[in-house]
């Protein structure tokens, strides 16, 4: 064998590798074999076959598209929980869920974006700390020396303007004296960051609500035979409408006060039964639940106050 045959089979090994490596091509998502010449995407799980770190725009894009969800779906989903109220909970409940975006995943994103919109417009009006602390009065030390609270083995004195406690664990205690310093400065330090802290834990609470609140339907409609998930895509679908209208009274509209016309119009739909009916079953359960929802938003303040 010349030296130029020699030459010219290592020149032509990198190229039969290289075909080779096409032919071999494995999907890095699913693992499925390839063939060449090789497609964009792979027939297997859908995925593009070249893949490349996205710039700024091509995330952008995805982002947009996982959130508005894609064909329009939640410009679909928008209009009929806007403006025909029940009617997307009946377009679930009867199979044409396509076209619209899941509940839950309407509910998280509408509740985001107003709590988002909550934190902004509450650090836009957020007074400063002087301003909290100018309004803060403290009576002398004299007369908070030796006012005490006694619950069971628990006992909470103040001293010297702090609060000393017995009774409970030793970093409770520590956390409790942190908080509860009568010092106008420090006081006003935790007003200041009092309503960051409730909407941080808001979000949580009226998520932990939900299956509550599909309980209280399934009591309130027991003849109607269904299921209690059924009533949670309700409960789902009305308190995204209510976010919604949180998110347009935040730009100064009035549009709170379209919520319990909104709510009584959409279970008549959803639930049917005569508008008396209705309206009874609706007017006790909103007294239940504004009552839970006010003893929620107090725990939260407290809570937010004292472990914050």
């Amino acid at each position: 064998m010349s030296i130029a045959d020699t030459q010219t089979e290592e020149d032509a090994a990198p190229a039969n590798s290289g075909e080779a490596a096409l032919a071999a091509h494995v999907c890095p998502n699913c693992a499925h074999h390839i063939e060449h010449p090789l497609p964009n995407y792979c027939g297997h799980c859908g995925q593009e076959t070249t893949l490349k770190p996205p710039t700024v725009i091509e995330f952008a894009q995805q982002f947009g598209g996982s959130v508005l969800a894609t064909e329009g779906a939640l410009w679909r989903t928008l209009k009929l929980l806007l403006f025909r109220p029940g009617q997307l909970t009946l377009e679930y409940l009867n199979g044409r869920r396509r076209h619209y975006v899941l509940p839950l995943r309407l509910f998280i994103t509408m509740s985001v974006i107003a709590l988002l919109l909550m934190r902004v417009v509450m650090l836009l009006q957020a007074p400063t700390l002087a301003q909290i602390e100018s309004k803060i009065t403290i009576d002398s030390p004299e007369k908070n020396e030796g006012t005490v609270v006694s619950i069971g083995k628990v006992t909470l004195k103040i001293q010297d303007n702090k609060l000393v406690c017995s009774g409970l664990p030793d970093s409770l205690c520590a956390r409790l004296k942190d908080r509860f310093v009568l010092e106008p400065k420090a006081i006003a330090k935790r007003v200041q960051g009092l309503p960051e802290l409730t909407l941080s834990y808001a979000g949580t609470a009226m998520f932990l609500l939900l299956p509550l609140f599909a309980g209280f339907l399934k009591i309130v409609y027991f003849r109607r035979h269904m299921r209690w998930t059924e009533h949670l895509i309700f409960a789902l679908h009305l308190h995204a409408f209510w976010f919604a209208m949180l998110i347009v009274q935040l730009t100064g509209i009035p549009a709170v006060i379209a919520i319990p016309i909104y709510s009584f119009m959409a279970a008549h739909a959803v639930y049917g039964g005569t508008k008396w009916s209705t309206f009874c079953r609706w007017l006790g359960l909103s007294i239940v639940y504004a009552v839970i929802l006010g003893i929620t938003l107090l725990t939260i303040i407290v809570w937010a106050f004292v472990f914050g």
